[in-house]
């Protein structure tokens, strides 16, 4: 199935990922099957890819936002609900690095495979 190319045939995936964006971790969807979930994030990586498109037609490639979408932070995932149910949840996830889990190497001990 052929998804579309326009941009306001995705207003309920831009309202998603906009309520993701907006939250300090993310959002998600309960869809009631798996194929119905995958054919959700199917469409919201087909309205990124958009706003996307949308983002050089409206910049300079000069400018930062050029080829850039507000949602290239988040990371579309699927979760299976409890056991037992038939749906699954789609979680848009925003990629946050933990600065706890980052040393920087001129900080550390140096390591002679280097």
């Amino acid at each position: 199935m052929a998804l579309s190319e326009a941009l306001l045939a995705y207003q309920d995936c831009l309202e998603f990922m906009d309520r993701a964006s907006s939250d300090p971790k993310g959002a998600r969807k309960w869809c009631t099957s798996l194929s119905a979930a995958e054919h959700w994030r199917m469409r919201c990586h087909q309205a990124r890819a958009l706003d996307r498109k949308q983002s050089k037609r409206l910049y300079e490639p000069t400018d930062v936002r050029y080829g850039t979408s507000a949602y290239d932070e988040l990371s579309f995932k699927l979760r299976p609900p409890a056991e037992g149910d038939p749906g699954h949840w789609v979680y848009a996830v925003k990629m946050i690095l933990n600065e706890a889990e980052v040393e920087l190497l001129s900080q550390v001990e140096a390591d002679p495979n280097l």
